[in-house]
C-alpha cells in the first residue's frame, strides 16, 4: 500500500501529465495519456486505504486532478466535434460538386 507521500507524488505527476496533454490538445497536437483512467482509479482507491485524517488531506489534490481531467475531456469532445463538422462539410461540398 502506497504511503501518503507516494500517493501525493503520483497524483501530482498525473496532474502534470494531464496539464501537458491539455496544452498539446489546445495546440492541435497529438496527445497520449497512457492508462490514465486506471491510474487515477488506483490512486483514489489507495487514498481510501489511508488513515482518515490523511485521506481528508488528500481530497483537494483529487478534486483538482478530477477537474483537470474534466477540462481535458470537454476540450477533447470539442475537438472531436470540430473534426466531425469539418468532415460533414467536406462530404457535403463533394456531394454538391458531383450534382
Amino acid at each position: 500500500m502506497p504511503t501518503k507521500d507516494e500517493l501525493t507524488a503520483d497524483i501530482n505527476a498525473m496532474a502534470v501529465e494531464i496539464t501537458e496533454a491539455l496544452t498539446l490538445l489546445k495546440n492541435d497536437e497529438d496527445v497520449e495519456l497512457v492508462d490514465i483512467e486506471p491510474r487515477v482509479r488506483a490512486a483514489m482507491e489507495a487514498v481510501g486505504d489511508l488513515a482518515p485524517d490523511d485521506a481528508v488531506e488528500m481530497r483537494p489534490l483529487l478534486v483538482s486532478l478530477l477537474e483537470k481531467m474534466e477540462e481535458f475531456s470537454l476540450i477533447l469532445q470539442d475537438k472531436i466535434n470540430e473534426i466531425n463538422t469539418e468532415e460533414d462539410n467536406a462530404r457535403k461540398e463533394e456531394s454538391d460538386e458531383n450534382n
